[in-house]
């Protein structure tokens, strides 16, 4: 038997497997797109067993095959358990029903290459559409002593490293559209690389956001829900525009550029700069960035 009908073989054989697998609802169907990534593999694979067929080293041949049906099987599983809650091809949702006993949540959501869209506060705990031609995140939901802990995982293993790889552009602005709870407070940290965030918080009770994110372009607007909001924002190259209460109190740390900053009204006070009815205003933002950001905008509304 040669090589070239041994490596044939053993793909109908994977491919017939997988396809068994996923009509006894062992998979799930949404790993075949990660097989795009698995083509400069075969292609190597290829090239070793070409080089190998006819000397004395002939066994690596049929090795490079195994190893690559294995990680055929590694790709399909991973792929499978990571987006389990739908297909790559259509849109989802995923909804965490009202639960009194929660008094504040805390959202984890790891992006990459993810556009998302937050707005329209919900009497839910969290309801999210994840659009098609998307990875659909892991989810989980924790409730414990009164805390509703939500992490949304957009990818991981394979998928982290073939995220970097190919990327699929929908031209939908918010492959992820996300909903939390008007009436619970939220601590919210949002983690990725080259997004589009579309914040609209303002009928959220936003409590604290941790944002970081390199190359992302985020659009945040905050309203006067709660008396104290934390924004902290670390990343590089991101471009940043914020819009906020027109009666709010605001307080900037970590930027230097004076100019622009009294332009919008703001002076100099402990290490930041801050506007006049900070002291007073029913609700303060303070905002937390560092030098590395692209661009900044601050209005009011």
């Amino acid at each position: 038997m040669t090589p070239a009908r041994f490596r044939w073989g053993m793909l109908l054989i994977l491919i017939g497997t997988l396809l068994l697998l996923v009509n006894a609802d062992v998979l799930s169907n949404n790993f075949w797109i990660d097989f795009v990534y698995l083509i400069p593999f075969l292609l190597i694979a290829i090239g070793i067993e070409k080089i190998f067929s006819k000397t004395r080293l002939v066994a690596i041949s049929y090795v490079s095959t195994v190893l690559l049906v294995a990680g055929a099987l590694y790709v399909a599983f991973e792929g499978s358990r990571n987006d389990a809650s739908g297909n790559f091809f259509q849109s989802t949702t995923l909804e965490y029903g009202a639960d009194p006993s929660v008094k504040i949540i805390d959202a984890e959501l790891e992006l990459d290459r993810t556009s998302l869209t937050i707005r329209d506060a919900t009497d839910e705990i969290m309801k999210a559409r994840f659009g098609e031609l998307t990875y659909k995140p892991g989810s989980d939901l924790q409730v414990q002593d009164g805390r509703a802990s939500i992490r949304l995982n957009s990818k991981s293993g394979t998928r982290r490293f073939a995220g970097r790889t190919i990327q699929i552009e929908t031209g939908d602005p918010d492959d992820w559209r996300v909903s939390f709870s008007k009436e619970v407070p939220l601590n919210l940290i949002l983690t990725g690389q080259d997004c589009n965030l579309h914040l609209n918080l303002a009928t959220t009770p936003l409590r604290e956001l941790q944002l970081g994110a390199d190359d992302a372009d985020v659009y945040l607007k905050i309203g006067e829900l709660e008396p104290q909001v934390k924004v902290t924002v670390t990343g590089l190259d991101a471009k940043l525009r914020f819009r906020l209460p027109q009666a709010s109190g605001l307080m900037v740390t970590g930027v230097d550029d004076p100019a622009y900053l009294e332009e919008i009204g703001l002076v100099k006070n402990n290490g930041g700069y801050v506007n006049e009815n900070y002291a007073d205003a029913s609700t303060r933002v303070e905002i937390a960035l560092n030098e590395r950001f692209r661009s900044l905008s601050i209005d009011f509304y």
